[in-house]
């Protein structure tokens, strides 16, 4: 996961992490286990962080399956 691009996306939708994480359904430390890759991301927590964050098309890949 590329955690500067998803971060950059959180920041630049306004919203605090904590925020972030009651609009996906989890808590804030799970978010952030899966932000650093402790914890795998669902297909459908992809898909929420997707549209809450209105991320590009061009940039899902690189924020997703970037190692």
């Amino acid at each position: 996961m590329n955690e500067n691009l998803l971060r950059a996306y959180i920041a630049n939708s306004g919203m605090s992490l904590t925020d972030f994480s009651s609009k996906m359904g989890v808590s804030t430390s799970t978010l952030y286990r899966k932000i650093k890759g402790k914890s795998h991301i669902t297909l459908n927590e992809a898909n929420a962080m997707v549209k809450i964050l209105k991320i590009r098309n061009r940039d899902i890949v690189k924020i997703f399956f970037n190692r």
